[in-house]
């Protein structure tokens, strides 16, 4: 959710997921829930460029009028989406490919992300065969974006995928989540 600058006038846009238990949502529409009805509906354009995706993760720039998505998974391909990340205007409502320099974190899909000092950081979620606790910052004061790991690049974390996150003032708050395909944390 977008804040759009006045209490009770948000915006929602919906980035990849399932539209049936069958279908993967490739459009990335955007919702106003200022107004009650859902008619106010902005389709985006090149929605197929990003490609259809569920399990990444999605933040919010509002700075820079942007939303950011990086990983996930590929049903279609039954793989790992490769570790890009993908800007939405939200002016224009148009997709690119965001470049970047330094090693971007692996592939993922169940990880979590947040938006930070203007960078965006990437936590945890699961590869193929493997979980991770880790935690990268994709920095965007540099030009172009510059991705650096945390001192704790190894276990910062839990491993840990599925789980909820969210930035208050300094501090990662992360709930929940799976750490192997059995245990449930809290």
């Amino acid at each position: 959710v977008a804040n759009r600058g006045t209490l009770g006038f948000f915006s929602a846009v919906t980035v990849g997921g399932t539209t049936s238990t069958s279908q993967w949502n490739t459009q990335a529409p955007a919702y106003s829930i200022a107004h009650v009805a859902p008619s106010v509906c902005n389709e985006v354009s090149n929605a197929a460029a990003v490609g259809a995706r569920h399990f990444h993760s999605a933040v919010v720039a509002p700075a820079r009028g942007a939303l950011y998505v990086f990983g996930g998974w590929d049903t279609a391909a039954s793989t790992l989406k490769p570790n890009l990340v993908y800007a939405l205007d939200l002016k224009t409502w148009t997709w690119s490919l965001l470049t970047t320099v330094n090693s971007a974190p692996v592939a993922r899909a169940g990880h979590g992300a947040a938006w930070w000092n203007d960078k965006m950081v990437v936590m945890g979620g699961l590869g193929v065969g493997s979980y991770f606790g880790d935690i990268s910052l994709l920095d965007f004061a540099a030009a172009p974006p510059a991705w650096d790991t945390a001192l704790c690049a190894a276990n910062c974390l839990s491993n840990r995928n599925h789980f909820v996150s969210a930035v208050i003032d300094d501090d990662f708050v992360l709930w929940g989540g799976r750490q192997t395909t059995t245990a449930v944390v809290a």
